[in-house]
């Protein structure tokens, strides 16, 4: 078990996608509060003057909520980097006896060394030590996402899914009757498959990356 427990990506993501979908029915009643106030004013029911202090009161009002929204989805996002900072530190207490299989002349097969990469997925010690094994015997092998490629996956899904609590309203009619939070389901599914592709090329030089730690480090464990 390593030090330090990495958090699901995709958890985080849905998580932010709960509170965008949350917010966003709140500006929806908000809204159609507004609309219900129009129709009032319409029908001579209410004065000019108290139908603008009801709706200019409803504005600020999502407008506080929109702004909740941003800091409360910043604050799970700080959450899962803090997590996976801290993840992503090398720890010699994380070394298990089975870095001796990357001393010495024994020579993995890929698929033999694919799987142990798999079985230390969740230890980066392990994982790093196991890449870099694979960079300097010329296999490829894909390590742990980045701590940056991490940040900029979350930066590019919240920059796409927020904008749809302001305009939730708008989603709703958009809808078609099947309602704001099934087409904020699918606007979450197509908004994580955009912000993983935005950055799939961001850890493409890590094979030059930490290989001192490997070529260094002298304490396996026996």
């Amino acid at each position: 078990m390593a030090t330090n427990k990495r958090l699901d990506l995709s958890d985080t993501m849905g998580a932010i996608g709960e509170l965008v979908k949350h917010y966003a029915g709140e500006v929806v009643k908000g809204k159609e509060a507004i609309k219900n106030i129009n129709m009032e004013l319409y029908n001579a029911d209410i004065t000019d003057k108290i139908a603008y202090q009801k709706t200019t009161a409803l504005n600020q009002e999502i407008d506080k909520l929109i702004g909740t929204a941003k800091d409360d989805i910043n604050t799970i996002k700080n959450q899962h980097m803090d997590a996976e900072r801290a993840f992503q530190t090398l720890n010699g207490n994380d070394i298990t006896s089975d870095a001796n299989l990357l001393k010495g002349d024994f020579k993995f097969a890929k698929d033999d060394l694919i799987k142990l990469a798999d079985k230390y997925k969740d230890n980066y010690t392990m994982s790093t030590l196991i890449y870099n094994y694979a960079a300097e015997h010329n296999i490829l092998l894909q390590h742990i996402q980045s701590v940056e490629s991490v940040e900029a996956t979350l930066d590019k899904f919240i920059e796409l899914l927020t904008p749809r609590i302001a305009s939730a309203y708008d989603d709703k009619i958009n809808s078609m009757g099947t309602g704001v939070d099934n087409y904020l389901d699918l606007y979450l599914e197509n908004a994580k498959q955009r912000a993983i592709n935005s950055t799939i090329f961001i850890d493409g030089n890590q094979i030059n990356n930490q290989l001192s730690f490997y070529g260094n480090y002298q304490g396996y464990a026996q």
